[in-house]
């Protein structure tokens, strides 16, 4: 349970309301595993010499922190291709070209947008680090979430899921609250 305690401080550390909400559907829909630091894993295509696919600028070498301004990473999930640090699932994989695939962590107050096409299979933010390259098959990368299997505890991973979306309703009712009281 600590992994998905620290995965909710760090995504109640996203300014965005919008992030917010978008992300947990990304993860829970790519099956993406959260780390024990509390940010999650995603994959990435990168050409073959590991530098961004779009630019040919941005170097995704193991072990590279990548970042740029949040306020340059386009917010709107409707705009479906556009700026900011790319990160997918291994569903979105073969709908984008790249030589080779990194496996990025990305913390979840780092995230800025959910685009709305191919079903909600990859992400914007504005930091990540690389972590690892993988092979030719994806479906090596990721062999188990954070907990070992769907019970922690005696506690099925229905019940996180709905305390989790409870925390995560709540603390965006109490943000949302203290802003509307700075206001005042």
């Amino acid at each position: 349970i600590e992994p998905l305690v620290a995965f909710m401080e760090n995504l109640m550390q996203n300014p965005s309301k919008r992030s917010v909400t978008e992300l947990y559907g990304f993860l829970e829909k790519g099956n993406m595993p959260i780390t024990p630091d509390g940010h999650f894993l995603a994959y990435k295509k990168v050409r073959d010499n590991y530098m961004d696919c779009h630019t040919g600028t941005i170097d995704n070498s193991v072990g590279q922190v990548v970042e740029m301004p949040r306020n340059q990473v386009d917010d709107n999930q409707n705009n479906t291709c556009s700026s900011g640090l790319h990160f997918c699932s291994k569903d979105y994989l073969n709908s984008f070209g790249g030589a080779r695939t990194v496996i990025v962590k990305i913390n979840p107050a780092d995230v800025v947008s959910i685009p709305s096409d191919y079903n909600a299979t990859k992400g914007r933010a504005c930091r990540y680090e690389v972590i690892e390259e993988i092979g030719k098959d994806a479906a090596d990368a990721f062999k188990a979430p954070v907990q070992d299997s769907a019970m922690v505890n005696g506690v099925t991973a229905d019940v996180i899921k709905a305390a989790v979306e409870a925390a995560v309703r709540a603390a965006l009712e109490a943000k949302a609250s203290a802003e509307a009281d700075d206001l005042k």
